[in-house]
């Protein structure tokens, strides 16, 4: 059974980590989505808040790993897969991870930080030219 796609808009949770392996580079880090709702009042409220664990691999890991920081906004395509492990105490988790296809940068929240150093719009972008 293929591993399901998935779509993600969020923020990153804290700062990426980059690993470099035998096998090619690494990033990982954490996104967190909010699920939105409005009541009957027209009032808009956090229904729910999730974090989700990324992995990218290979040469994006390396390109992203220069733009992205903790808070930076991004929208993630990839496929979710559970891994099993056994914590230190020997009990058995899951853990359920994003393995990356391709990742848009949130380019407002770049911007923000480094003074337009995209030289556009402030709009996500995640057309064709994007090196991620």
């Amino acid at each position: 059974m293929p591993n399901p796609e998935i779509t993600l808009k969020g923020n990153l949770a804290s700062q990426p980590e980059l690993k470099k392996l035998s096998t090619g580079s690494l990033l990982k880090f954490r996104v967190i989505t909010n699920d939105w709702v409005k009541d009957q009042s027209g009032n808009w409220s956090n229904k729910d808040t999730s974090g989700w664990n990324i992995e990218v691999w290979g040469d994006k890991a390396d390109k992203l790993s220069k733009h992205l920081k903790k808070g930076s906004g991004v929208m993630v395509m990839g496929k979710m897969r559970e891994r099993q492990f056994e914590d230190k105490d020997g009990n058995k988790r899951s853990v359920v991870e994003v393995k990356a296809d391709s990742v848009a940068l949130d380019i407002a929240s770049i911007e923000k930080d480094s003074g337009d150093a995209w030289g556009g719009d402030s709009t996500w972008n995640a057309n064709g030219d994007t090196p991620f």
